[in-house]
This record gives C-alpha cells, sequence and structure tokens, in this order.
C-alpha cells in the first residue's frame, strides 16, 4: 500500500518562495551523546507537528521524547526588518533561571495540600483552589517539562501548547497580565451551555 505524504502549507506559497531562502529548515536535530539528541523547533506548532511525524516511522524503544524545553515568548520585527533568529536556542536553556517542572513535584505538592483536610469534599475543594492560584501565575519565560506521549499524552501536550502559546501572545498584544486562569475563564464562558440547548431542542 502507498503512503501518501502530507504536505505543508504555507502562508505563501512554496513555489513563490525566493530560491535563496530554499529549502527551508522546519526543525533540526542535536546529537549531543550516544544516547541523547535534541531537536529544535522555533514554534509549538512545528513541535506538534513533528512529534506526530517521527511517531508514524520511529519505534519509541529507540528514541522517545522525554522532556520538553520552552520558550514562553513570541520574537517578531517590522515589517521592514529581516527577521534574525539565532542559530540555536541552547543559549536560552543553558540560563540559570529555567524553570524545570516534573510530574512528581505536583504530586507532592498537591499531596501536601490533601493531607491538610479530613472529608474527601474539603480535600477536592483545597485542590480546585491551589490549582485556581497555580494557574494565576504568569508562565515562566523559560521552562522544561516532562513529556510522555503513552495513551493520551499527545492529546495533553497539544491542548497545553496551544494554551501556552495563546498566553505568549496576550503578552506580545501588550496584555502582559493574562494568565492561564484568564484564558481558563475565557474558555468556560464561551462553553455551549448544554441544558439550554437540550431545552431549544424540547421546545
Amino acid at each position: 500500500m502507498r503512503k501518501k505524504r502530507k504536505k505543508i502549507r504555507f502562508q505563501q506559497s512554496y513555489n513563490k518562495i525566493p530560491k535563496q531562502d530554499r529549502p527551508l529548515p522546519l526543525a533540526y536535530f542535536q546529537f549531543i551523546s550516544d544516547n541523547l539528541m535534541i531537536l529544535e523547533a522555533r514554534s509549538f506548532q512545528r513541535v506538534i507537528e513533528a512529534v506526530k511525524f517521527f511517531n508514524t516511522r520511529l519505534n519509541w524503544r529507540a528514541a522517545e521524547p522525554v522532556r520538553l524545553g520552552i520558550v514562553n515568548k513570541l520574537f517578531g520585527c517590522s515589517p521592514d526588518e529581516t527577521p534574525q533568529p539565532p542559530n540555536s536556542f541552547a543559549e536560552f536553556f543553558d540560563q540559570e533561571d529555567v524553570v524545570v517542572y516534573t510530574p512528581e513535584e505536583l504530586e507532592e505538592e498537591i499531596e501536601e495540600v490533601i493531607a491538610q483536610y479530613e472529608t474527601e469534599e474539603e480535600k477536592d475543594k483545597a485542590v480546585r483552589a491551589y490549582m485556581e492560584e497555580k494557574s494565576k501565575q504568569p508562565l515562566p519565560e523559560i521552562e522544561e517539562i516532562a513529556v510522555s506521549l503513552h495513551e493520551e499524552g499527545l492529546s495533553i501536550l497539544e491542548i497545553a501548547l496551544r494554551m501556552k502559546h495563546i498566553e505568549a501572545w496576550e503578552h506580545w498584544q501588550g496584555n502582559k497580565y493574562f494568565t492561564q486562569y484568564d484564558l481558563i475563564q475565557s474558555m468556560i464562558e464561551n462553553m455551549p451551555d448544554d441544558q439550554e440547548e437540550s431545552e431549544d431542542n424540547l421546545a
């Protein structure tokens, strides 16, 4: 069976891009050691598409993504300027202020919150309040998170990166106090009211 290759669409036709600017590298690998390589991509969308691409072509026993370094910031220039991105993003992740998250740390924090209460209702309420306060904190400019793509991992990662992108976009637009909490509240406000829809269908 012959597989069709999926074409990547650009805002401008690829054929109209000057030949001196082609080919367009979407991402590239750096081989750090015999058992470690880094894939650098310059947008969240490219990260997701790269993961989907290699997910069907690489055996995860041979190579599997385990960590994701993120710069939660959009870079731009005026229309008259030529973009000059860095040759590598290593300069960002080599800094000392990179925030590193692990699932174990979050579990420990939640366990500490739960330990302060007795009933399940109190525990649930406390955890929700804790996560709400956590979502009100701005994303760190540079962070590193653990990645697991098994089961629903890819879908979760895709949603998380989209939400991070929206916050970075809002900051770039000048809304510097926008957080994940604001995004979640906006999503809730725009969520269809199933009850009203059901009543309309019955009318």
